[in-house]
């Protein structure tokens, strides 16, 4: 996937920047950004291999399921292994078992946090810039 978008924000210690996206009409069905309707744009950071300023138009690529491989560390994943506590304590104490519960969601924040920090420092799997044009200039994709 493509996307042109604006440099709005640079981290100079993180060697970041924030893009900003027009939001898509798409957008408004899926709801992953947890954004409000109204808003107009979406924002991403990603890493400035290229030395991109404030104003610059960048494309950015990013992986097709990049998004359905985000929600399934962050929700499916904990909702396993949650389930898997309370089907196996089942015969268990309440209080237990809430403990069990709380653990496993524990243990599903860490696998995610993990899991993420692995993917990001995966090639070709993270968004990256793969051109940019001076302010002044436009690419147009579409």
């Amino acid at each position: 996937m493509r996307e042109i978008g604006t440099v709005t924000m640079i981290n100079s210690k993180r060697n970041t920047v924030k893009v900003e996206f027009p939001k898509k009409a798409e957008c408004d069905k899926c709801g992953m950004c947890l954004r409000s309707k109204k808003d107009l744009t979406v924002s991403i950071v990603v890493k400035n291999e290229i030395n991109a300023q404030v104003g610059d138009r960048v494309i950015v690529t990013m992986e097709k399921n990049l998004a359905i491989k985000a929600v399934f560390i962050l929700y499916v994943i904990p909702l396993i292994l949650l389930s898997l506590v309370l089907g196996l304590g089942r015969n268990l104490d309440e209080l237990i078992q809430v403990a069990l519960c709380v653990v496993a969601l524990a243990v599903g924040v860490v696998v995610a946090y993990f899991s993420e920090k692995y993917l990001r420092n995966k090639k070709g799997v993270m968004p990256k810039i793969e051109f940019y044009t001076e302010k002044k200039e436009c690419v147009d994709n579409e």
